[in-house]
């Protein structure tokens, strides 16, 4: 992606946030498409979003952190142990010159499955192999995925309802320039961007942002 900024000048760096929604009829509407497909929402989320990143980015191809909610049942009260449980794979996105949306997004949906199979193995563990194998100190993937979909007791949603309204949110994380949330909210979906502020040029992250949410609503 084009940077305004080396990263390592920033310092401590501050993030801002995009929000953006997909109301419920529109979310059904994709749902439908999607399951005639045999396509999960997450991987035709993750395709429109890793697409828009290759649009404005020097070369198409690319790699993407996911964050995955990863409770083994390593034991039967697990479920009672409270904690984070959130763990990081890399997934690498590659198209293919000529090929449909809907072919795109199923060997997304392929190489979803194959990261998530390989999760043991996670993201901080491949990055010091790929330094290694690449003779550099240090590996970055700045961009990350989450899908809280299906997420049970609406536990990621935002917090609004008859008693409460979400004010505020907004993730920071070391070594991320850009983080997209997903999650359920009344009967569709909120998107969230949070970038680093001053990193990318001025506009860009908007203008990605609504090309995202026009590339949802044509689905």
């Amino acid at each position: 992606l084009p940077l305004a900024a080396d990263p390592a000048s920033l310092g401590r760096p501050r993030f801002e946030r995009l929000q953006g929604q997909i109301d419920a009829s529109a979310w059904q509407a994709i749902l439908s498409k999607a399951q005639q497909q045999g396509l999960t929402a997450s991987a035709v989320l993750l395709c429109a979003f890793a697409e828009t990143l290759g649009r404005w980015s020097a070369r198409p191809d690319l790699s993407l952190n996911l964050t995955l909610f990863d409770r083994r049942p390593v034991h039967p009260q697990i479920d009672q142990v409270m904690g984070d449980f959130t763990s990081l794979t890399l997934l690498g996105y590659v198209p293919v010159a000529g090929d449909r949306w809907v072919d795109r997004a199923r060997r997304t949906q392929q190489s979803l499955g194959e990261a998530l199979e390989h999760r043991c193995v996670g993201s901080v563990s491949l990055l010091r192999q790929l330094a290694r194998g690449n003779g550099e100190q240090q590996v970055s993937m700045p961009v990350v995925f989450t899908s809280a979909l299906g997420v049970p007791d609406g536990t990621a949603a935002p917090v609004d309802g008859p008693f409460a309204h979400q004010v505020f949110g907004l993730t920071q994380t070391p070594q991320v320039w850009l983080d997209h949330q997903v999650v359920e909210a009344n009967g569709g979906i909120a998107l969230n961007w949070d970038r680093v502020v001053g990193l990318f040029p001025e506009g860009l992250v908007e203008a990605m942002f609504d090309a995202y949410l026009q590339s949802l609503n044509w689905l």
